[in-house]
This record gives structure tokens, C-alpha cells and sequence, in this order.
């Protein structure tokens, strides 16, 4: 199909509590899509009022359920194809985030010559990396993530809605990493996913804590290692790369180092070193590609830091399912 115009286009943005962003966010959208639903999951700051206000289509979640993001945007999408039966291609938004005003044309050129092509993201740009050093690592994730053909996108992706109905939508018990757990499944449905170097939208991190950027971290085991359990008959191993090294570096390390520090001295001090020589490793892979050498640093530090609040979260994953709990909520804002 040919995607003339963007009338094919519909949105939804999904939002708890954003105030400003909200605002911003809506104000981003081009005056041309009309096609527009926002989910809000419970928000007390008049997040309902101003999509109203805006001439937005709400839907409020029914927080009995518990929430995720996959669910919200899900619960979005079909409201969107309820409403508006033109709408062709879906434009995910989170409500932090405000839309360039020419990625719609760029992502639809791409829609247009490739028909293989199910899902496109675009490059996301940090609002104020300066607010923090978590802000500025934000930055820099952004700017490290591949461009072509990916084997994933995240939450700012433009989806056909015949690929999301093929693909089964997101699915909503996956409370981390749902975009990749996606992807996986759009991909065995046979079509690609791309992401074009051109800028998509701003983004908001606004993390300012270290307890914040440590519950991030802990989403992300957390969504390691069930997006590769959901998967694990997969032939591709999603994230097993990821869930070896967080192990490594996260649990057995320091078991061996807390095993050898009054008695094997050498060992101790052998273990120790790795994680100097991981951090290494990460600064030097990045040379020649544009980093400063801060950034390099800094990125290199998280990465390895990093690995002590995945494995948390894979603990995480791993205490609810032997309580039989498939939720277990992580948020860092």
C-alpha cells in the first residue's frame, strides 16, 4: 500500500504524570493527524484534562489490572483502529518524548519504497544532557544504537498495523524490554525493522538520583532475562550475550571475590582487575566514533556498573516467578 498522505497516520502517546512534557508532546504532533488516542495510567497532575483540552482521545486504564507499558500501548492501538479505520501506520509515542517535526515524512518515504519493512525508528535525541550525568548516559544510549536493518526497536517505533496485528501486539505481562520481545516476533512474522539516522523525537530522561538510574538498570535485567525466557526455543538467543556477561560480571565475580579476599590474595586481586579491564575494553571500542573522551568514560563506567543492578533484576525475575507473581513493577521515576 502506498502512504500517500499523513492522514494514514495515527497516534498514541501513553503517559503518567508528565504535566509539562505532556504538553510539549502535543504540541509536537502535526496539525495534520487528527487520528490521535493518549492512554493515562492514573495520573493526578490533570494529564486526562489537557489531552482533553487538546482534542485528544483518552482512554484511562483500569489499574485492577496491573500495569505495563506493553499493555497501555496495546490498549492504545486498538482503540486507535476502533476509532479510526483510515489509520494504516502507528506512531508510538511515550508522553516525555516530543516528535521532529519531519520525521513523519522521512519514516513514511522509508514505509513507501519498502514493503517489507513492518516497524521504523529513528535517532532520539536527549533534551538536556547537562541536567545530570544519568541524562548525559541517556545521551550517549541514544546516540550508540545502530542504524539500517535492526533486530529491535524501543518505544518511539511506527508500526503497520496490519505487521501489529499479525505479530499479536505487545505482549502485556512483559514489564520490561517489551519493545524488544516485540520485535522478535515481528521479525519471525517475516518483515524487517529499520532505524534511519534521521532524528525522530526529544526525549526527557530526567533522572537527577542514582536510586533512579539504578531502577533503570534493574528494568533492564529484568527485561533480559524475560524477553530470553519467553524466547529461549529461539534459535537467536535474545539478550543470552547480555544475560552471560551480567552474570559474569554482576554475580560471580563477586562471589569469588568475597570467597578469596582474606585468604587467596593473587585471586583477589586477578578478579578485581576485570572490571578495570572491562571498562578499558568499552572506552577503546568506542574510539574513532565521534565519543569525547568523557563520554567514552562515562558510558564505559555505567556499563560496568550497571551490571550489579541487572543482576538485581534478574532476582527480581526470578523471586516473582517462584511466587507465581508475573508482576513485578520496577519504576525509576
Amino acid at each position: 500500500m502506498k502512504y500517500n498522505s499523513i492522514n494514514n497516520v495515527g497516534v498514541v502517546i501513553i503517559g503518567r504524570n508528565e504535566g509539562e512534557r505532556l504538553r510539549k508532546c502535543f504540541r509536537s504532533l502535526p496539525k495534520e493527524i487528527t487520528s490521535v488516542v493518549y492512554v493515562d495510567s492514573d495520573s493526578s497532575d490533570g494529564s486526562v484534562e489537557l489531552a482533553l483540552n487538546n482534542k485528544v482521545d483518552v482512554l484511562e486504564l483500569d489499574l485492577s489490572v496491573p500495569f505495563t507499558a506493553a499493555r497501555a500501548r496495546n490498549a492504545g492501538a486498538y482503540r486507535l483502529m476502533e476509532l479510526f479505520k483510515e489509520v494504516e501506520l502507528i506512531q508510538f509515542i511515550d508522553g516525555d518524548c516530543q516528535i521532529f517535526d519531519d520525521w513523519f515524512d522521512s519514516a513514511l518515504n522509508v514505509m513507501n519504497s519498502s514493503h517489507d519493512v513492518g516497524a521504523i525508528s529513528g535517532r532520539i535525541k536527549e533534551r538536556d544532557p547537562g541536567y545530570s550525568a544519568f541524562n548525559r548516559i541517556c545521551d550517549i544510549e541514544w546516540r550508540i544504537q545502530p542504524s539500517g536493518e535492526v533486530k529491535s526497536f524501543g518505544g518511539l517505533v511506527m508500526i503497520r498495523t496490519e505487521v501489529f496485528k499479525i505479530a499479536g501486539g505487545y505482549n502485556p505481562i512483559v514489564i520490561a524490554a517489551e519493545d524488544d520481545e516485540l520485535s522478535i516476533r515481528i521479525r519471525d512474522s517475516g518483515f524487517k525493522i529499520y532505524r534511519i539516522k534521521k532524528l525522530c523525537a526529544l526525549h526527557d530522561a530526567n533522572i537527577s538520583k542514582i536510586r533512579q538510574w539504578w531502577k533503570r538498570a534493574m528494568r533492564t535485567g529484568h527485561g533480559y532475562i524475560d524477553v530470553y525466557m519467553l524466547h529461549r526455543k529461539n534459535n537467536e538467543k535474545y539478550f543470552q550475550r547480555e544475560i552471560k556477561s551480567l552474570f559474569f560480571y554482576g554475580f560471580i565475580i563477586p562471589f569469588f571475590i568475597a570467597v578469596s579476599v582474606f585468604s587467596q590474595h593473587r585471586i583477589f586481586l586477578a578478579l578485581v582487575i576485570l572490571y578495570p579491564l572491562l571498562f578499558l575494553k568499552i572506552v577503546c571500542s568506542m574510539r574513532n566514533k565521534g565519543y569525547s573522551l568523557a563520554d567514552r568514560f562515562l558510558w564505559a563506567l555505567s556499563c560496568v556498573v550497571s551490571k550489579f543492578p541487572q543482576f538485581v533484576g534478574v532476582l527480581k525475575y526470578f523471586s516473582a516467578r517462584l511466587r507465581k507473581n508475573s508482576f513485578c513493577i520496577i519504576e525509576h521515576k
